[in-house]
């Protein structure tokens, strides 16, 4: 969200937690990949 400019309270996250949320945003990535596709199809 800091990317887009919005306001977001508290520090980013570390650690653990930061690469579990990041694995989470590749895997919705991927599957938002896959939807677009198969929308096309």
């Amino acid at each position: 969200m800091r990317q887009h400019g919005l306001s977001v309270m508290g520090e980013r996250p570390t650690g653990e937690l930061e690469a579990r949320l990041e694995a989470l945003a590749q895997e919705a990535r991927i599957l938002l990949e896959v939807a677009f596709t198969l929308a096309d199809k």
